[in-house]
């Protein structure tokens, strides 16, 4: 996830170029195992919004949080969902 969040969507490109004409992104998943799929979906898809969504120059160790609270709602609503960087210890999310 980290990895994901050091991706520039705007990269090669000049800061006036992008705030015309870059209005998204998305995030798209190839996994060979259909059983892992919704479990890497929903935290790479996470970091992507986190990355578009941001001030450019935005830290990991600022969005790590973040990220780790919306896997613990997800998981709170029965959404299966991996674990976004490190893996969490059991219980981290307070149950």
């Amino acid at each position: 996830a980290s990895r994901l969040y050091g991706t520039d969507p705007c990269e090669g490109i000049s800061d006036a170029a992008c705030q015309a004409h870059v209005l998204g992104g998305g995030s798209a998943l190839w996994q060979a195992d259909p059983s892992q799929v919704t479990g890497r979906t929903w935290p790479n898809a996470a970091v992507v919004a986190e990355v578009l969504w941001s001030a450019k120059g935005g830290s990991w160790a600022e969005a790590e949080g973040r990220l780790r609270q919306f896997r613990c709602a997800l998981g709170e609503r029965g959404v299966a969902s991996g674990p976004v960087g490190a893996p969490q210890p059991f219980g981290s999310c307070g149950h």
